[in-house]
């Protein structure tokens, strides 16, 4: 059982939850990651982390990578 919140953001994103994967490619698209990635400047020596609120999108593009 979900809990309700009394914050409609909260309450949106709650709702939203189980769907954002597919919701995400309407904001995110697949370019919009490789341009992130490209603009971070990493190197193969650097130790990275995804730590986001979201679905580990950023982290996908970064395993092939690695």
């Amino acid at each position: 059982m979900t809990q309700q919140s009394s914050n409609p953001s909260a309450a949106y994103f709650e709702k939203v939850a189980g769907q954002w994967d597919e919701l995400r490619t309407g904001y995110f698209t697949e370019a919009v990651r490789a341009a992130a990635i490209r603009k971070a400047y990493l190197h193969p020596e650097m130790t990275v982390a995804d730590v986001g609120a979201g679905t580990g999108f950023v982290a996908a593009g970064l395993a092939r990578r690695g």
